[in-house]
This record gives C-alpha cells, sequence and structure tokens, in this order.
C-alpha cells in the first residue's frame, strides 16, 4: 500500500478512536500512529488459494446495492448509479510464505447505468436505467491492517502500550493495470465528451478477518474512499455502494 494511502488509512483508524477515548472516563485506548498494513491470504477452510493467476479461484460478482460515482464534470456536478455489477479474472495468492499475498486480476462490468447529473445526459447513448460500462482490466490486493494501542490515564500519560493488533477487517484495493479504471462516453447533453475515471479504489470487507463464508461481502463508503484516490475528468471521485463477492461453485473462503 502507498505511504499516501497508508496515511488516510492511519488517518482514519486514529479518528476512530478519538471518538472511543472521549467516551471513557477513566482508562483510555487511543491510537498510536505507527500503524502498518500485512498481507492477507484466500483460503478455502485451511487451504489456501492456488499461487498463480492459472490455479486461482474464479469469483462472481453482484451488486448488493445501488452503485454510485460521484465526481464533477466541466465544473459540473457528476453522479452515475450502477444496478448491477459482475466480473471476471481470478483470485490468487502471490508470493509463498509469510510474503504470500491475497491478489486478483480481471474486469468489472456494471449495468442498468442512469447518469443523474448532469442533467440529460445518458452514457454511450444508451437510455438511462439501461446502460452498461466494463472497466479495463484491474488488479487487486488485499491487506489486514495493523495498528498499536496504547491505554492512558489520565487522558496523556501512557501506562501501556499493546503488541500491534489486527483490525477486524480487511482493506482491497483496486488499481488499474494501464492509466485508467474507464473511458465514460457521456453523450446527449452539454457535457456529452469521454472522460477518464483514473486512480484506485478502495473497499472494507463486511466480514471480519478469518470469518469463512460463501459470500465475502465489500462495502465502499466515506472511510474507504478517503483511503482510495479515485478521479474523474481530473477532479476528485468517490464511489459508494455494497457488492458481493463470492465462487463459482459456492464454496466459503476468507482472508487471514
Amino acid at each position: 500500500m502507498s505511504l499516501k494511502k497508508l496515511g488516510l488509512v492511519a488517518a482514519m483508524m486514529t479518528a476512530m478512536f478519538a471518538i472511543m477515548s472521549a467516551s471513557a472516563s477513566a482508562a483510555i485506548e487511543e491510537n498510536i500512529t505507527t500503524g502498518t498494513t500485512v498481507p492477507a491470504v484466500w483460503k478455502t477452510g485451511s487451504t489456501p488459494f492456488g499461487n498463480t493467476e492459472a490455479t486461482g479461484k474464479t469469483p462472481v460478482c453482484s451488486a448488493a446495492t445501488n452503485l454510485v460515482l460521484k465526481g464533477t464534470i466541466l465544473g459540473s456536478e457528476a453522479e452515475l448509479t450502477a444496478t448491477g455489477v459482475s466480473c471476471s479474472g481470478k483470485l490468487w495468492n502471490e508470493g509463498s510464505g509469510e510474503s504470500a499475498m491475497a491478489v486478483g486480476k480481471g474486469t468489472l462490468s456494471f449495468t442498468g447505468i442512469t447518469v443523474n447529473k448532469p442533467a440529460g445526459c445518458k452514457l454511450n447513448g444508451e437510455a438511462n436505467g439501461s446502460a452498461k460500462q466494463v472497466t479495463e482490466t484491474l488488479t487487486i490486493s488485499v491487506d489486514m491492517w495493523h495498528h498499536d494501542l496504547r491505554k492512558t490515564e489520565p487522558a496523556g500519560v501512557t501506562t501501556f502500550t499493546g503488541e500491534p493488533v489486527a483490525d477486524a477487517k480487511a482493506i482491497v484495493t483496486f488499481n488499474p493495470v494501464g492509466e485508467k479504471f474507464a473511458t465514460l462516453n457521456i453523450t446527449n447533453c452539454a457535457a456529452e465528451g469521454k472522460y477518464k475515471v483514473t486512480g484506485t479504489g478502495v473497499g472494507e470487507s463486511a466480514n471480519e478477518t478469518g470469518t469463512s463464508a460463501a459470500n465475502q461481502k465489500l462495502k465502499f463508503n466515506e472511510m474507504s474512499n478517503l483511503a482510495g484516490s479515485l478521479t474523474l475528468a481530473g477532479n476528485p471521485a468517490t464511489i459508494t455502494g455494497e457488492a458481493n463477492n463470492e465462487l463459482v461453485g459456492g464454496e466459503a473462503f476468507q482472508v487471514n
């Protein structure tokens, strides 16, 4: 994970623990800003996925909620909503031993797209509610967030410093193999043109690390967007919503 992204995630965690600290009257737990990320590994039961793309598992993706992309085009608000998503590609563990890391590669196909803003626009000239968009090839990596906790009593006086502990949920980072996620072809309005979506996208696992489940749902929200760097037409952008992440065959799996 990049230093920029790591710093943003550290800030997210610090804010969360500050809120917790404010509610404590005696001993207070605070986050120390020496957070790191460590690789996670895909497993089915106790068996790791294959360590090459060819021996990896095939994912099955779908939309758990609408997925909404927001940004700015030509100085005006832009907003697109997709009701569906599917994926192609593989999930596998890159490397071996302690350096093994859960990764993936493939494309995402968004369907049922409506251009909500700018008003009157369409995507690819298709009717709102039925437009489609396929991304360029993307890679994903999965990290577990580790952070130090310190206990203070009273506030500001450290009485105990804990060992690094893993956050309850994994962080999934999406990166385009090339320069962009996709190019949006906006039509039928004054903002007509082709606009690139670039940067990185970050999702948070809905299940706790180590939880075996047939669906490892991903959540895209305000906090996960702070850890990403998505842009639309060169301006900051966000994606919100939830997506289902399953395997062909329906077997349960997890990251550890």
